[in-house]
């Protein structure tokens, strides 16, 4: 991925048009990054807080050292992750800026912007589930020649598995500037700039009101997307492109979501500040948002082999630090362990030297699916609207965006068409899963260069295809008029002969208000091609997608 970004920066040294690019400064306000690079990193320490129990709040508590509550931090406030000392299931953090919650008045309990102490893990969501729309209060500045006012813009980090920061000379690359696409209410169709962030730069947070990427998405149709490479050029004869080949491996990684539930009363109990090996039935693994993940030498030079996301991982016990040793790459500090790979048959490649921040409990990796779903797959199911409805109908988050690209729903088809349905990319043969329990309407028939279809009418009344399966059925009660449940597998991922695309879900979703056949080619039907009832699935998938991941 890296080579592949360089690749294209340099291609594209000539070109004349590039999205502009700005870090910001708490004194000198948006600076023109002139000369600056762009490398990848896999986490950043920008998080927003979130109440997480089983009661209904809209503060969760932030406390001391000991857990003793100091203050109420409002949900969906930004805040950054500190060095502080460590605290099992607890993040040492501080505040950015209090969400500017409509509806609620602060008082003088409510934490504020600068306030620091520890958070509840499983109350810290990653930053690219918000967006931030700036509000009165925030510094005044243009936004270069674009905007005279930052009031109104919408903020939201440049993320796809990734982030980015910029490398500028000029700061050196000990501050980790990331990269945020900023919107203007002018333009929602495409980020006016890219504008790089400090963590301990952020004045111009000061002042917002977060906004869900579900209510984002129905406003800025572009801010799922992934990120462009032509977005992040902004200085078409960079001096700094040439210098990307030094990234190595990124950032110590601080991100963590586990998906179990939190217990009614926390209790703090002191220990000492040290780093646990674990060991017994936590399962270790190698958690990473990319692919594969690279194992060193004990110089930390040589890449001896990849490990994959996933892979198990055993930690060597480590007496005086002799199995950890850090190492600055690229104005960053990494902290390597000494780990083994015990299921991998090539014995010559079982041990090395790995970032401990990609070594997770199975449980607390954001990246693996461990087959906990909160939805109740025996749930009543009144409407598509329902809090128990539905279940996402793939067993891992979609490898591409499917609000982007030729996968969205509307994008242009030949003839003029245009698509009807959301494209979920992963991997032939894995399964396909029903998202609400109901009635097969029809079984898998032929739908589109050598794939096939079933649809269902799920309970509530709504109906979903299910398109580009294999043939293949996963169980004998895979038949017209029978009964299926949320989450039984009703197909396999198939791939179109063509060789257009990866293999996919194409997944497309109904009312139910009217019958007949989905498919109406007719000369009065819609330029989708599909009977008149036909929904996003967009906003739906997004809300399932959360709730499984």
């Amino acid at each position: 991925m890296k080579k592949a970004l360089l690749l294209l920066l340099a291609l594209m040294t000539n070109s004349a048009f590039a999205t502009p690019l700005f870090y910001w400064d708490n004194q000198d306000k948006l600076v023109p990054a002139k000369g600056c690079g762009i490398v990848e990193v896999e986490t950043n320490r920008f998080r927003f807080s979130q109440y997480f129990g089983k009661k209904v709040s809209i503060t969760e508590n932030l406390r001391n050292y000991k857990g003793v509550r100091q203050s109420h931090l409002v949900n969906n406030s930004l805040v950054k992750l500190m060095d502080g000392k460590r605290k099992k299931d607890f993040e040492s953090m501080e505040v950015v800026a209090r969400n500017q919650l409509s509806g609620v008045r602060p008082n003088r309990w409510f934490s504020e912007r600068g306030d620091k102490g520890y958070l509840y893990t499983r109350s810290l969501l990653p930053a690219e589930d918000y967006v931030l729309s700036l509000r009165k209060g925030t510094p005044e500045t243009s936004l270069g020649d674009i905007r005279e006012s930052l009031v109104g813009t919408m903020w939201h980090i440049a993320a796809e598995g990734t982030y980015y920061k910029l490398v500028c000379g000029e700061f050196g690359s000990q501050r980790e500037y990331i990269l945020f696409r900023v919107y203007t209410p002018e333009n929602l169709e495409e980020p006016s700039a890219l504008v790089g962030v400090y963590w301990d730069e952020t004045s111009i947070f000061r002042s917002y009101e977060a906004i869900s990427k579900i209510q984002a998405h129905k406003l800025i149709p572009t801010v799922l997307e992934p990120i462009r490479v032509n977005d992040l050029l902004a200085d078409a004869n960079s001096d700094y492109i040439g210098d990307l080949t030094s990234y190595q491996d990124p950032s110590e990684a601080l991100d963590t979501r586990p998906e179990a539930p939190a217990p009614e009363v926390i209790e703090i109990e002191e220990t000492e500040d040290v780093e646990e090996v674990v060991t017994g039935s936590v399962e270790n693994v190698v958690c990473i948002g990319t692919d594969t993940l690279n194992v060193r030498d004990i110089d930390l030079r040589k890449v001896l082999f990849s490990a994959v996301r996933g892979e198990k991982v055993k930690i060597f016990q480590s007496w005086d630090g002799e199995n950890e040793q850090v190492k600055e790459i690229n104005g960053s500090t990494y902290t390597f362990i000494k780990a083994e790979f015990p299921d991998r048959e090539a014995k010559d490649e079982t041990v090395g030297w790995v970032a401990k921040s990609f070594v997770k409990a199975k449980s607390d990796c954001k990246w693996i699916n461990n087959n906990t779903f909160i939805r109740n797959h025996n749930a009543t199911i009144t409407s598509i609207d329902d809090e128990d409805c539905c279940e996402f109908p793939l067993v891992k988050k979609p490898t591409h965006a499917y609000t982007s690209g030729m996968r969205k729903f509307k994008a242009g088809r030949s003839g003029g068409r245009l698509h009807a349905a959301c494209d979920l990319y992963r991997y032939k043969d894995e399964p396909a899963l029903a998202v609400g329990p109901g009635v097969i309407l029809r079984n898998l028939y032929y739908f589109y260069e050598g794939t096939y279809a079933l649809e269902v009418r799920h309970d509530g009344g709504f109906v979903a295809r299910y398109g580009e399966l294999t043939g293949t059925k996963p169980s004998k009660n895979i038949a017209k008029n029978k009964p299926i449940r949320m989450g039984d597998r009703v197909g396999y991922i198939g791939k179109v002969n063509s060789n257009c695309c990866r293999p996919m879900l194409h997944f497309e979703l109904y009312s139910g208000k009217l019958t007949g056949s989905l498919t109406d080619r007719s000369s009065s039907a819609t330029r989708h091609q599909r009977r008149k009832d036909l929904l996003d699935p967009t906003p739906y998938l997004l809300k399932w997608e959360d709730g499984k991941f």
